[in-house]
């Protein structure tokens, strides 16, 4: 969006912007998740992240102060993008443990870590490609009104589809707060159990 908004003078201080906020973020996305549940903190994280990605769609060159503010809003909920999902996957491993009678985590984190660096290959291959298809140069000193207009889609329609399908699917998470604890509870009285079966 740097190439629409025209702001390439300023995008370092842009993400610095970005990350600074999300840092400061932490601690609210992590009280939300206890308050409300993780899986309820994420999509209201998606739904405030899509509608400042909606509202750069308005945008026009030159205006970096509604840009900055909309970045910033994206930036607060990067926090929750980044915590609230690990979170979620350790109640997964405790709901697996409990079914499974077997510690798998360094499997099930692998497993994520594996999906999140395949994500973001598939991502940046297919919008790269997606720009040569468009034919926008970022080394080019000019850009179309049509290229511009593509760049826009592609930088607001993608994000915020895959951002509704997290949604939908985040909402119905069936793993509460409530059903979580009675898990890890479950776990660790069997674990005492099993500790002095031991002995």
């Amino acid at each position: 969006m740097q190439h629409v908004i025209q702001i390439q003078a300023h995008i370092g201080m842009m993400y610095l912007l970005y990350f600074g906020v999300g840092i400061l973020g932490i601690p609210f996305w992590l009280i939300a998740g206890k308050r409300i549940g993780k899986h309820r903190a994420f999509c209201v994280a998606v739904a405030v992240s899509s509608l400042s990605i909606i509202g750069m769609f308005f945008l026009q060159a030159g205006q970096l102060l509604p840009f900055a503010i909309m970045f910033a809003l994206k930036g607060f909920c990067f926090a929750a993008f980044q915590f609230l999902p690990l979170s979620m996957l350790a109640d997964i491993v405790d709901l697996d443990t409990a079914r499974s009678k077997e510690h798998r985590t360094g499997l099930f984190f692998a497993m994520s870590g594996m999906a999140h660096k395949l994500a973001m290959a598939i991502g940046l291959g297919l919008s790269l490609g997606l720009l040569a298809l468009v034919g926008f140069d970022a080394q080019a000193a000019e850009h179309s009104d049509g290229q511009l207009m593509a760049l826009r889609v592609l930088y607001i329609l993608g994000p915020v589809m895959l951002y509704m399908t997290a949604f939908a699917i985040s909402w119905r998470y069936p793993l509460t707060s409530d059903r979580q604890e009675r898990i890890h509870q479950w776990i660790v009285r069997r674990n005492r159990r099993l500790g002095l079966a031991s002995h």
